[in-house]
């Protein structure tokens, strides 16, 4: 097995993880990481992160036509309260991975080659405003504003 070494820390993403580099783990049947983040709201407002019981957290691999998503945790099946961040503030949240190996007759399973390679997080339903009395929530902040730094993500 070779050995991916982690791209350089960007200081400057709102979302940064705990490491640059990953490496799955044999467990409960499969291989499973987690993702220990920490956003911050670059806003001058305070952001509002819609959410049900966990925020929607994207996984993005770069691929050779830019970001895709491969996995998310999170659902916005239900409306819970939002978590309020103030402008400047953080939020600390988590990103669980798990599949089996692609050469195991199991779902769900990472195909051949899927879980190595360069990644990013993206926290869906962050918007500018929260109407209380009605649940709604403002305009979704630019994408740009809830992504996290790049990382690599290796097999065991």
């Amino acid at each position: 097995m070779h050995h991916i070494p982690g791209p350089p820390r960007d200081d400057e993403a709102p979302i940064q993880t705990r490491a640059l580099e990953y490496t799955l783990r044999p467990r409960s049947g499969g291989l499973q990481i987690r993702v220990t983040f920490t956003f911050r709201n670059l806003t001058r407002d305070t952001a509002y992160i819609m959410r049900c019981v966990d925020p929607e957290v994207r996984l993005q691999r770069l691929g050779e036509g830019g970001w895709e998503s491969v996995g998310r945790t999170g659902s916005f099946a239900c409306l819970g309260e939002p978590i309020v961040v103030s402008a400047g503030g953080e939020w600390q949240g988590r990103f669980f991975l798990s599949g089996a190996a692609p050469d195991c007759n199991c779902v769900p399973k990472f195909a051949e080659g899927q879980p190595e390679g360069t990644f990013r997080l993206a926290l869906d339903g962050v918007v500018d405003g929260f109407d209380w009395e009605t649940g709604r929530g403002g305009d979704a902040l630019p994408l740009a504003q809830r992504v996290s730094n790049r990382f690599k993500i290796r097999l065991p």
